[in-house]
C-alpha cells in the first residue's frame, strides 16, 4: 500500500561505510514511505546489517546522509531515533529469562511513555497490548527462558510492533521459522505496513514476502540494485 506522500518518511542518501580498505556501503541511497514494505536481500557479508545498523543509528561512521521526515538525524543516536519511531529488531531475539511474554509486550508499548509517568501510575504491567501479531496471545503467560527459538523469534518481531513503530526495521524476522510461525509473523508484516507503517525486511528467503512487497533490493559489491528491475 503505497503511500500518496511526496516525503520519505525514512531517507539515506548516498550512505558508505568502510571497514578497513574495502566499502561494505558504496553510496547507498534508500526512500522508505509511509505505509510501504522494502526487502532488502544479498548474500551473507553484503552489508544487509550494516545499512540497518546506520539507519538505526547504531552505527554512526557512515558518510552520507540519513533524513527523518525531511530532518536530518545524523547526530542522533539509537534511543533519540527510536524516541523518533524508528523501530529496529535483531537477528538474534534476546528476551529476559524471568519476563512472561505480556512483561516484553508491555515494555514494548510502554518504550514512547515518559519513564517518570509509567513509573508513577504503574502501567507497565497492566498496559493494554495493541496490535499483537494474531498466535502470539496464546503465549503471553510463558516465561523468556521457557521459549522456543522460533517462540522467541515471534515475540521479538511483536513486541518491536507493540511500540507502535513509524519505521520498522526488520533484521531477517523469518529466518528459522516455518510452518504457522512464518504465516504469523508474514501477517503481523502486512497487517502493520497497511496501517501506515514503514517497514524495511532483510532477508534471504523472499518467497513469502516478495508478493506483498511495493519495493525490493539486492546489496551487492556495496551497491543497491532494484531487484524489480531485472
Amino acid at each position: 500500500m503505497a503511500s500518496n506522500s511526496a516525503v520519505p518518511v525514512l531517507h539515506a542518501e548516498s550512505l558508505s561505510r568502510h571497514f578497513g580498505p574495502g566499502a561494505v556501503l558504496d553510496r547507498v541511497s534508500l526512500c522508505l514511505l509511509e505505509g510501504t514494505l522494502t526487502l532488502l536481500t544479498g548474500r551473507n557479508g553484503s552489508g544487509k546489517t550494516t545499512l540497518v545498523n546506520c539507519l538505526a543509528g547504531f552505527d554512526r561512521s557512515y558518510s552520507g546522509r540519513v533524513y527523518f521526515g525531511g530532518e536530518s538525524i545524523d547526530s542522533a543516536g539509537p534511543s533519540k531515533r527510536a524516541r523518533l519511531g524508528i523501530v529496529r529488531t535483531f537477528q538474534y531475539p534476546h528476551l529476559f529469562d524471568e519476563f512472561t511474554v505480556r512483561d516484553h509486550l508491555s515494555l514494548g508499548r510502554l518504550a514512547s511513555v515518559p519513564a517518570l509517568s509509567s513509573y508513577f501510575q504503574q502501567q507497565w504491567q497492566q498496559t493494554e497490548i495493541q496490535s499483537t501479531p494474531k498466535g502470539v496471545e496464546d503465549l503471553y503467560a510463558r516465561r523468556g527462558d521457557e521459549l522456543s527459538f522460533g517462540e522467541m523469534k515471534l515475540v521479538n518481531t511483536a513486541r518491536a510492533i507493540a511500540t507502535k513503530p513509524r519505521v520498522l526495521l526488520l533484521d531477517e524476522p523469518l529466518a528459522s521459522l516455518d510452518g504457522e510461525r512464518r504465516a504469523i509473523v508474514v501477517n503481523a508484516i502486512l497487517r502493520i505496513r497497511d496501517a501506515g507503517c514503514s517497514v524495511l525486511a532483510v532477508e534471504h528467503d523472499l518467497q513469502d514476502l516478495l508478493p506483498i512487497a511495493d519495493a525490493a533490493f539486492e546489496l551487492t559489491d556495496g551497491k543497491m540494485n532494484d531487484l524489480r528491475s531485472k
